[in-house]
Parts: structure tokens; C-alpha cells; sequence
């Protein structure tokens, strides 16, 4: 690895880190903003987003007079929007309900979805070793999600959990597909939290419990997290490959989980542990085999 290529993945590598502790972030004042909807919360999250992303956005593209290049780009941008918005409301509810490091591991199986979506829309393969992976991925989401007598009422959040990982997938494999096309990052971001914004903005105005300095300081912060964690993946991969860094996303559930015990004193129980373990074993398996495949083709290629 030549000297240029080092630094620019030891620069990914602490992306990915301050991605993971800016969800984590974010996660953690979820929870302490109190009995809010989810709704109100996404809002707030979307709208600290939005305004550092318009910055960015009309710094990026000064004097461009047509962001939005074709109306193909428009319905893609919107598709991603909405499996984004999804995604992100389930999170929201399941990090209300269940303990936090769960809910971080259930978010974390959007990886494995995009495989399978990405395979059924974009007609990409999938191989033994991917297959294995999302089997692998899912035993760890049941025994995590395994109920017991005192942990039925978290079975529908759990689920909910899920579909939120699930939708999330179906977001990412949008934007992979219009990476692909040359569609701009930051206008993804913009795009993303502006749509958010007005979807969610009726239900504000006529469902809005009033809040205190407290809870206003809170949806300040888990928006300053929401924006830390989505520019840092965002500009981590601009630095090195998914295939070398990707592993790296699952700091997030590490800082989750000691932010859930030292603040919120919740201790994972061992259905957590175990499953968490297996959920990652599975996400190592994968990153191991996309590194292999990176550095045979980087051998071909030279």
C-alpha cells in the first residue's frame, strides 16, 4: 500500500469511527428526548440535517442552475427518500422502546437487505458466500429478538426493528444504483431531509406536543449525531472501498451498547450478546470475502 493510499485509509477508517459515534449519538438522545412521537423526533432530526446539507449543497453547486438533471434522477432520488423515511421512523420507534444497543443491531441488518435487493432490482449476483452471510445474519436477529415472559412487549418494536433495517436496504441499493448514474452525494443528503421535512410537517403542525428546554436541546443534538454519522460514512467511502472499511460500521453498535449501560443503565442481557455475536460474525464473513475479491481485482487489473 503506497503512502497516499495509507493516509487516505487511515482518513476512512476515522470517517467510519466518527459516523459510528455520531449514530450513536443520535440514538442516545432519541431516548433521553423522552415520551415525544416519533414522528416529532424524525422531524427535528431531518431539519438540523437539511440546513447543513442546503449549505453544503449551494456551495457545492454555485452558479448551477438545475440540481436535478433528468426526471429518471428525480424518481430516484424520491424512491430513496421515502424507503429512507421509513427506515428511519422504524428506528426511531424501535430505540423508544427496546434498549438501544438491540435496536442498533436490528439497523445494522440493512447491509444484508441490500444484498437481496440489489440482487432482485439491479440483477447483481449473489454467491454462496452472501447467501451464508444473510442466513447467518437472521439466526442473530432471533436470537436477539428471542421473547420471554418479560420481553413480550418488546416483540412488535423488535419487528418494527427490522422492518426498519429491511427499508433501509432498500434506500442504500437506491443509491447504489444511482451512484452508478453520477447522481451528486450531498444532493442525496438534501433531497433526503428536505423530503422528509414536508412528509412529516402535517403531522407536526396537528399532532405537536409541546416541549421542554430540555427536549429541545435533545433534538438539537440527536440531529448534530444524524448529520456527524451521515457525512462521515458519506465522505469515508470517497476515501477507500466499502470491501476495506465497511467493518468499521459496526463501532456504532460498541458505542450504542456502553452508551445504553454508563447513561441509560441498560445492561445487554445474553440474548443480546449472542445474537449481536452472530450478527457480526456474519457482517465479518462478508467484509472478509468483499476484501479477497477487492484485492484479486485490484491484482487483475494491475
Amino acid at each position: 500500500m503506497s503512502e497516499q493510499n495509507n493516509r487516505n485509509y487511515l482518513i476512512a477508517v476515522t470517517l467510519m469511527l466518527l459516523s459510528g459515534t455520531g449514530f450513536a449519538t443520535m440514538n442516545l438522545f432519541i431516548r433521553l428526548a423522552g415520551d415525544l412521537p416519533s414522528m416529532q423526533k424524525t422531524f427535528f432530526r431531518n431539519a438540523v440535517v437539511f440546513v447543513v446539507a442546503l449549505f453544503v449543497v449551494l456551495r457545492e453547486n454555485r452558479g448551477r442552475k438545475k440540481w436535478i438533471r433528468t426526471k429518471s434522477e428525480g424518481f430516484w432520488l424520491l424512491v430513496r427518500s421515502l424507503f429512507g423515511l421509513i427506515g428511519v421512523l422504524a428506528n426511531f420507534y424501535a430505540v423508544d422502546r427496546i434498549p438501544i444497543a438491540n435496536a442498533s443491531v436490528l439497523n445494522k441488518l440493512s447491509p444484508f437487505f441490500t444484498i437481496i435487493f440489489a440482487a432482485l432490482f439491479l440483477r447483481e449476483k449473489v454467491n454462496k458466500i452472501q447467501i451464508a452471510s444473510i442466513l447467518i445474519a437472521f439466526a442473530g436477529v432471533l436470537i436477539l429478538s428471542r421473547p420471554d415472559v418479560s420481553a413480550m412487549a418488546q416483540l412488535f418494536p423488535t419487528l418494527i426493528g427490522v422492518l426498519g433495517g429491511l427499508a433501509a436496504g432498500a434506500a442504500y441499493t437506491t443509491i447504489r444504483h444511482m451512484a452508478k448514474q453520477g447522481t451528486d452525494g450531498s444532493l442525496i443528503v438534501l433531497f433526503f431531509s428536505a423530503f422528509s421535512c414536508v412528509a412529516l410537517l402535517p403531522n407536526l403542525l396537528f399532532n405537536y406536543h409541546p416541549m421542554t428546554p430540555w427536549q429541545w436541546l435533545c433534538m438539537f443534538l440527536l440531529g448534530i449525531g444524524a448529520m456527524v454519522g451521515q457525512y462521515g460514512i458519506t465522505f469515508a467511502y470517497k476515501y477507500a472501498p466499502p470491501a476495506k472499511i465497511s467493518i468499521f460500521d459496526y463501532f456504532n453498535v460498541i458505542i450504542t451498547t456502553l452508551l445504553g449501560i454508563f447513561v441509560l443503565n441498560q445492561y445487554p442481557t445474553k440474548n443480546t450478546i449472542i445474537g449481536a455475536a452472530v450478527v457480526f460474525s456474519a457482517f465479518l464473513l462478508m467484509y472478509l470475502y468483499n476484501q479477497r475479491e477487492y484485492v484479486k481485482s485490484k491484482k487483475n487489473a494491475g
